[in-house]
Parts: structure tokens; C-alpha cells; sequence
């Protein structure tokens, strides 16, 4: 037998080998893996508000409603933010966990953000901590002075480096996000959160909160924002009168969550100006009694005011 009469009879045994091994009516071929078709939302190439738009497209109205909402950690499990699309968990100034070491927090922050992720859109929680000197929450960390302490330094250069800490720390366990400063403008020392405003000086007030807002945003090379502060409290805190309050917890309030005064508008420009021009990430609500019928009509415009006049705008 020739060599190429042995060659063509090993290649018609290969042949016959492979066909046999073949299902009938289908060939072999090579195996192509489909292609993973990535979701306009989670795609960080896509204009932002392309991405909001597919989201809010695909989102049920429980899934609306629950990331809308805010919890305290106190007083909801992991499970159940999840299993109710909850977009944002607080620990508030008595906010503390168990034992309150660094580990634990971030062991527990990762619990929440770990369950949101398991839900159908997978949006990630937003976890807030109200670290208004320093993340004084966890043992170990750095407490600063309150604000009236900081106010009276005059010192923006070290206010700044006071919010960088205070961000550094907060990171550390998982935490981007802080409910300071307070940009207060406290008008009457009477009021009993005095010592959270800076000054009874607008101009200082900006100066101080300004420098904190740029060191805590400017985390952690001074170019890329992590972390977002938030000027509190919307609008008017520290402007109201002396024995016009209604509250009363334990016992009555004379001057707390009473009415404001009408230049609340004047004396509150840390809210215009730190937003306007350092791009502070959260501007949070007051709750004083607002019954001058201007500052309703404000109240009621605040998305007008506070994204027109006062310049505050989402990002790009």
C-alpha cells in the first residue's frame, strides 16, 4: 500500500469519527460566547441623564416610593432596606452600634450595601452619618469642637482640614456621606443649639463652611469628590424669635422651631454661597414654624430658589 493510499484511509477513519460523534442534524462548530448586554443605567459611559431615564423606566412604583426614603439604622435590618428598595440609611447623632469600633461599623454598612445590590436593579444605598465635628461615632476617631468653638478660631484653613479628616475617617468605614456643616446664623443666644451656628456673622459663617465643604469634598487627592457634605438647615436655622415657639417636649420651647424672622433671607446667604460656588452635594430641610406668609411663599418655591436663584445644580 502506497503512502498516499494509507494517508487518505486515516483521513476518512478521522472523518468518519468525528461524524459519528455528532448529533444528527447539527454541526460542529466553534463555541461563541454571547456577548453581556450592560444596562443603559450602569453604564458610567452614558450621559447621566440618559442613565436616570433608563432607570426611572425600569423601576416599579415600590421601588419609586423606597428610594425616596430614608432610615435610620436603629431602627431597620439590612433585610428588610432591601426587601423595601430603601435608598438611603441615616445614623443620627445617637446613631452608635454596638460596640462602636471601627469594625464593626464597616462590617455593617457593607451588610446594608451588600443586600441593596442583591435587589432586582441592583441600585446601590446611600449610607449618611451626622458627623457635625468629626465621626465621633466610632471609638477611636477625632472629635472636633462644635461650631460656635470653630467660629471663634476664624481659621478657614484649619476648618478645611477639620472637614478632610472628618471625611478621611468617615471613608474608612464605608461612609460617604456626612449631615455638616451647619451654616446657622444664630440671631438670638437664647436659642439652645447656639453653639451649633459658627457666628452671628454671615460673612464669617460663610468663610468657615466654605473651607469645611471643599476639605471634606476634596477627598482624598483634592480632584475627585467621595464624600459629600450637606449645608443644613434649610432655611432660615438660628433665625427664629424669641417666645414664638408652640413645641413643647417634656416641657414647652420659647424660642427652638419657633416662628422666623423676616431677613432670614439676609442672614442666611451660607446657603446661596456655599452651594453656589463649591458645589455642596445636599442641602437638609429645617423645621422651624413658618408662618410669615413670604417666607411660605418661599418655602413652597424652595426647587426654584434653591436651583435659580441660589444656583445649586446637580452636577455633571
Amino acid at each position: 500500500m502506497s503512502t498516499k493510499q494509507r494517508t487518505s484511509i486515516i483521513f476518512l477513519l478521522l472523518t468518519s469519527l468525528i461524524i459519528s460523534s455528532c448529533e444528527p442534524g447539527k454541526l460542529v462548530g466553534p463555541t461563541i460566547t454571547p456577548i453581556a448586554i450592560i444596562p443603559k443605567y450602569k453604564d458610567p459611559s452614558q450621559p447621566v441623564d440618559a442613565r436616570v431615564e433608563d432607570l426611572l423606566s425600569r423601576m416599579s412604583l415600590d421601588e419609586k416610593i423606597g428610594q425616596m426614603t430614608q432610615a435610620e439604622h436603629n431602627s431597620i435590618s439590612p433585610e428588610d432596606a432591601a426587601a423595601y428598595y430603601i435608598g438611603s440609611v441615616l445614623s443620627g447623632g445617637d446613631g452608635i452600634s454596638n460596640s462602636n469600633t471601627l469594625a464593626e461599623w464597616t462590617d455593617f454598612v457593607k451588610h446594608f450595601q451588600d443586600q441593596a445590590l442583591q435587589t432586582p436593579l441592583a441600585i446601590p444605598m446611600i449610607y449618611g452619618v451626622d458627623s457635625v465635628h468629626g465621626f465621633s461615632h466610632v471609638n477611636g476617631a477625632t472629635i472636633f469642637p462644635h461650631n460656635i468653638g470653630l467660629g471663634a478660631t476664624h481659621n478657614p484653613e484649619l476648618v478645611r482640614k477639620i472637614g478632610q479628616a472628618t471625611a478621611e475617617e468617615m471613608l474608612a468605614a464605608g461612609i460617604p456621606w456626612t449631615f455638616s456643616p451647619v451654616v446657622a446664623v444664630p440671631q438670638d443666644i437664647r436659642w439652645g443649639r447656639t453653639y451649633e451656628g459658627s457666628s452671628e456673622d454671615t460673612q464669617l459663617v460663610v468663610e468657615l463652611s466654605s473651607a469645611y465643604i471643599e476639605g471634606f469634598q476634596s477627598v482624598p487627592d483634592g480632584t475627585s469628590i467621595r464624600a459629600g457634605a450637606t449645608t443644613k438647615h434649610y432655611i432660615g436655622d438660628g433665625g427664629t424669635e424669641f417666645g414664638t415657639s408652640t413645641q413643647v417636649i417634656m416641657k414647652p420651647y420659647l424660642l427652638d422651631q419657633g416662628v422666623q424672622k423676616n431677613n432670614i433671607l439676609d442672614i442666611n446667604e451660607g446657603f446661596k454661597l456655599t452651594g453656589r460656588y463649591l458645589n455642596c452635594r445636599d442641602a437638609l430641610t429645617v423645621f422651624e414654624n413658618e408662618t410669615d406668609p413670604k417666607i411660605n411663599d418661599i418655602i413652597l418655591m424652595d426647587r426654584l430658589l434653591i436651583r435659580k436663584d441660589w444656583r445649586f445644580s446637580r452636577p455633571e
